[in-house]
């Protein structure tokens, strides 16, 4: 115990107890403004080294109670919009608007990123924008290669093979629509002699 006469003694622990109570102070203000900018993990943090030391801190106690109360509210509204979201996701799914399913499965991944069913959503939408494209594609190849403009298909086919390299409908594409251009290319070459010839 400090003789309670032994003033420079007693100066330097109110110096001390003054030096703690600013360091707690500034420690409560830092956990506020983890608070307010929604780090609630980091504001409870700070609350509970302070009421490590200090129990009873009211300051403290009010902090950590209202990051838990914030936190939860933020979660619950995370879920909320989470649900709503994935509804939306499933609709533009249903109606074959794979881009924007997909767009809206990212946007579910960024706040729930292990949500399954946004991930089935993203890889479904994934499969359905190719499918898609490559159809589309497919079909315009397939009618301009009817149409014996045979360089228009090819274009279609290297077009699906610059994205999907490996897709075996636009290799076999490629493959028709080459062999034929180079037919085409052999017969007016054959013409182009027989008319020379003619000539000659």
């Amino acid at each position: 115990a400090i003789d309670p006469g032994n003033k420079e003694a007693l100066k330097i622990i109110d110096a001390v107890n003054q030096e703690e109570e600013k360091f707690v102070k500034n420690l409560i203000i830092k956990g506020y403004s983890f608070l307010k900018t929604g780090k609630f993990d980091e504001a409870i943090r700070v609350a509970d080294a302070v009421l490590e030391k200090y129990p009873e801190n009211p300051k403290a106690l009010k902090l950590k109670s209202d990051a838990l109360l914030e936190k939860d509210r933020a979660e619950r509204g995370i879920q909320n919009e989470v649900a709503i979201k994935l509804v939306k996701a499933e609709a533009y799914l249903d109606a074959q608007n794979y881009t924007k399913a997909k767009l809206l499965a990212e946007k579910i991944l960024k706040l729930d990123p292990e949500n399954e069913k946004a991930k089935a959503i993203f890889d479904k939408a994934k499969a359905g924008e190719k499918r898609k494209f490559v159809d589309e594609k497919l079909g315009k190849g397939y009618t301009y290669l009817e149409a014996k403009a045979y360089s228009l298909a090819l274009r279609e086919a290297r077009e699906i093979l610059k994205v999907y390299p490996d897709e075996p409908r636009a290799l076999k594409l490629k493959e028709e629509a080459s062999a034929l251009l180079e037919k085409k290319r052999r017969e007016e070459l054959a013409r182009r002699r027989a008319r020379i010839a003619r000539y000659m």
